[in-house]
């Protein structure tokens, strides 16, 4: 019961600030021109395209701007946003992130699925042009063979407008017939094609995302339970065994910066050993198993300690597996043995909360996971089989880097 309070503890506190605020270093620009700077939050692609809520120091009141009454705003160790109106009907001015600024711009934002969107401007352009490619599924009906067959055809709208735009340098221009709609092409042709017909005039492009990778060490204590036979009521309960590993925490570039995946690998030591039938039949089981979680974690926002949930699969494998069972009329002298057949491997889910704060060059967490693996016996049915084990665990945990 304990392990259960202590894990829905953790998963309201995290739920509590999901609504909190993430100040990060910023500026803003005002419709004269004018830069202020101090503290933006951060909210993800999708809100801070509608909005941008400014501090001028961490104890100020926010001050909120939508698109249309800044010219734009950014981080001083992020993306910079501007506010235009995108094409379509209605010309509905949103934020959106700039890639290059010169006299062919390149805008990107995300839409309401979730999917990067591409536009294109200039300095004297009253509007965005949408950089649209399409992927159309077509039927064909093949007449030989009496059936009908679908294949996918692209298109690409978005090459006549850069070809449009690009047309007083042909040498850019001509390489527009291959590109694909993606940002790192999308960058390198604009950026090339500003300096052919700016010359040495000074042109911005944003510095590309990179992907982090951080290595941590991780300890603590894990406890399990496995049903035994076709009972669930009969139960093995395993005391608190250990469990160490180490791990890689990856956060892709492009990622919204608060999901990050994980990879770890933890040694574990399970010991189980329970009597059934009044004390006619004893079951013990010891497994030393190697387990390999892979998991996304979402971090809340928040100033010092930091909530997060994670979910993910998990493998494992167990080099010493020993299971038995013993039994006889009230045991006596323990006259009956069998063993029972332990899988080598196993394939399961995992999920669990925690806390994570800053220390040192690196960061400290603290969490809770529950884990339900496949059927721990060789045999799935019957008097004798095991289970897959549940499983509890309570780690604390160290990432280096920032």
């Amino acid at each position: 019961m304990k392990k259960q309070v202590l894990f829905l503890a953790l998963m309201a506190s995290s739920t509590a600030v999901l609504a909190q605020a993430n100040f990060r270093p910023g500026y803003i620009v005002s419709l004269a021109g004018d830069t202020a700077r101090g503290t933006v939050d951060y909210r993800g692609e999708e809100r801070n395209a509608l909005l941008c809520r400014f501090k001028t120091t961490a104890d100020a009141v926010v001050a909120e701007y939508q698109p249309g009454q800044i010219r734009g705003y950014g981080f001083t160790n992020g993306r910079d946003l501007q506010s235009w109106a995108l094409p379509g009907a209605g010309s509905k001015a949103v934020f959106v992130q700039t890639l290059v600024l010169g006299k062919a711009s390149l805008y990107h934002s995300v839409n309401e699925h979730g999917k990067d969107v591409y536009y294109a401007g200039g300095n004297s352009a009253a509007a965005l042009e949408a950089l649209i490619q399409q992927d159309t599924i077509q039927s064909v009906y093949d007449q030989q063979q009496r059936r009908t067959t679908t294949m996918q055809q692209r298109t690409y709208p978005f090459r006549s407008v850069l070809w449009r735009i690009m047309a007083d340098c042909p040498s850019v221009q001509t390489t527009v017939a291959r590109l694909e709609l993606k940002e790192g092409p999308l960058v390198k042709t604009f950026s090339a094609y500003n300096t052919c017909v700016m010359g040495s005039q000074q042109q911005y492009v944003a510095k590309q995302q990179t992907s982090k990778t951080h290595f941590m060490v991780l300890g603590g204590v894990k406890q399990a339970t496995i049903s035994y036979g076709n009972h669930t009521d009969k139960k093995l309960e395993s005391g608190f065994g250990p469990s160490l590993g180490i791990g890689i925490m990856f956060q892709p570039g492009r990622f919204n910066p608060r999901f990050l995946l994980h990879l770890q690998a933890l040694y574990q030591k399970q010991e189980y050993q329970q009597e059934f039938n009044n004390g006619d039949e004893l079951v013990h089981v010891n497994l030393t198993s190697i387990q390999v979680p892979l998991f996304l974690r979402y971090t809340l926002p928040t100033k010092k300690v930091q909530p997060y949930v994670q979910a993910g699969v998990l493998s494992a494998i167990n080099p010493r597996r020993e299971a038995a069972r013993e039994s006889g009329p009230s045991r006596p002298g323990l006259n009956a043995y069998s063993a029972i057949d332990v899988r080598s491997y196993n394939l399961g889910l995992m999920g669990g909360a925690g806390l994570s704060m800053g220390l040192g060059k690196g960061s400290m967490q603290l969490e809770v996971r529950t884990e339900r693996l496949d059927g721990t016996s060789e045999v799935i049915t019957g008097d004798h089989t095991l289970a897959g084990a549940q499983g509890f665990s309570l780690l604390l945990g160290y990432t280096f880097g920032q």
